[in-house]
C-alpha cells in the first residue's frame, strides 16, 4: 500500500498492482500500460524460472548427500575388513568395487 502524488498535486491511494495500472493508464495511456504489464509478466516469469532452478540444486543436494552416504557405509565397510588379523581380499576387492560403481554411475 502507498500513497503517490500525481503530476497534478492530488494524491492516489494506490493498495495493488490493478490500481497502480489504472494510474498508469489514465496519466500515461494505454501503451504505457502494456509496457508495465508486459514488465511485470516478464519479472514472474523469470521468478519462477529462479524458483524451479532453486528446487532443481536442492534436488540435486539431497542426492549427493545420498550419495556420499553410499561411499561412507562402503568406506567403513573397507576400513573394517582392514583392521581385521587376516585380510579379506576377497571382500575388500568387493567393496572396492562397489565404491568403484557408485563413482561411475554418478560420473558418466
Amino acid at each position: 500500500m502507498a500513497m503517490i502524488t500525481l503530476w497534478d498535486g492530488r494524491t492516489q491511494l494506490v493498495t495493488d498492482k490493478r490500481d497502480m495500472l489504472f494510474l498508469v493508464d489514465e496519466y500515461m495511456g494505454m501503451e504505457a500500460r502494456w509496457w508495465f504489464e508486459d514488465e511485470d509478466n516478464e519479472r514472474d516469469d523469470f521468478e519462477k524460472e529462479l524458483d524451479d532452478l532453486w528446487k532443481d540444486y536442492e534436488k540435486q543436494q539431497e542426492e549427493h548427500k545420498a550419495v556420499i552416504g553410499e561411499i561412507q557405509t562402503e568406506t567403513d565397510k573397507i576400513s573394517e575388513l582392514l583392521e581385521q588379523k587376516r585380510l579379506n581380499r576377497k571382500a575388500i576387492s568387493e567393496a572396492l568395487k562397489s565404491v568403484e560403481l557408485i563413482l561411475w554411475r554418478e560420473l558418466r
